[in-house]
């Protein structure tokens, strides 16, 4: 592995800058303290801020851009007030000196939609992105991106220097987890789910994703890494019903918690822990059977819950989303 690959960190100060800090941390073990930037430990006093920040982008090789909840409406604050987004900057700049820009979903944060981001940052939508939460995945999850980022790098290389007629036949990021993926290839169908690595957000498409609006009802979706490529299959279904989905995070207003039920789910720390904070929120918990039987992958906590039977998608999809109308209305 390249330890010599110069990182970039944007984050916002007043949306969880502990998860930067974390995630800093982790690129620092593995790249190097003096190859990973990040604004408030590394700026001398009385220096041209955005000046500084401007000579740093153009060393490095990556920007990973920090998303938590607030990030989005930090966003519009600042296009509102006219006030300087020095976020907005970053992100601009990295992008226009062909910088792989690379987004992280922190702490149940959704990646915004393209008609919610200035056309000048668009481009950061092309990118696969992981998500972290905090808690038991955490370190899986933040082990698995710190490694995938010389893979993505040396793609965003190529792409950056082929022709159109070579971009095209680049790698499907459908088959290895990328976090950056050319325009050409952001069509993606329920039948090819990406491998079941980690939790990814696909690219924020207008048309793939419900406005806040349309949103009737939030279900909590939790399963285990192994059966991502499922759950990633039922939050784009419920997402078109109008759900919202918080996939391994059980909100205040979630009307309903589905756990994916497997072999792997039934031998998950994570997945027990899961069901006991439904019961301790006093949440309805809704199985849902996508590999096995009841014998090798239910959990006895929801051994006598009404469950679904999602193995055969189809049909099971449908009896899932009717239920799960019973619950919105």
């Amino acid at each position: 592995m390249n330890r010599d690959v110069k990182i970039f960190i944007s984050y916002r100060r007043a949306d969880n800058p502990c998860f930067a800090e974390r995630i800093r941390d982790w690129f620092m073990l593995v790249y190097k303290r003096e190859n990973v930037f990040m604004d408030f430990d590394a700026i001398p006093p009385f220096v041209d801020f955005e000046a500084f920040i401007i000579e740093q982008i153009k060393k490095i090789d990556v920007m990973l851009v920090i998303i938590g909840q607030e990030w989005l409406s930090h966003l519009k604050q600042r296009e509102k007030s006219g006030t300087t987004d020095y976020v907005r900057l970053e992100i601009k700049q990295a992008l226009a000196m062909g910088k792989l820009v690379a987004p992280i979903l922190v702490d149940g944060a959704t990646m915004p939609r393209a008609n919610q981001l200035p056309e000048d940052i668009r481009p950061m939508l092309r990118a696969n992105v992981p998500r972290l939460d905090g808690g038991r995945q955490f370190l899986d999850n933040i082990e698995r991106i710190v490694s995938a980022l010389p893979q993505a790098l040396n793609q965003h290389v190529r792409i950056q220097t082929a022709t159109p007629q070579e971009a095209e036949r680049m790698v499907d990021p459908m088959e290895s987890m990328q976090f950056y993926e050319p325009a050409r290839q952001m069509s993606r169908t329920a039948s090819a789910p990406p491998p079941p690595t980690m939790d990814l957000i696909s690219p924020s498409l207008e048309e793939e994703t419900a406005s806040p609006e349309a949103v009737r009802a939030i279900v909590a979706l939790c399963h285990a890494p192994e059966d991502f490529g499922i759950a990633l299959r039922v939050e784009r279904d419920l997402t078109a019903q109008g759900v919202g989905v918080r996939a391994n995070k059980i909100p205040d207003d979630a009307v309903l918690v589905i756990v994916l039920m497997s072999p792997h789910g039934r031998h998950s720390d994570w997945i027990h822990g899961q069901i006991e904070e439904a019961h301790a929120a006093q949440k309805p918990i809704l199985p849902v059977l996508v590999a096995g039987d009841t014998g090798s992958a239910m959990p006895y906590a929801v051994a006598a819950n009404e469950m679904i039977d999602l193995r055969n998608y189809p049909t099971g999809i449908e009896a899932l989303r009717g239920r799960v109308e019973q619950f919105i209305d």
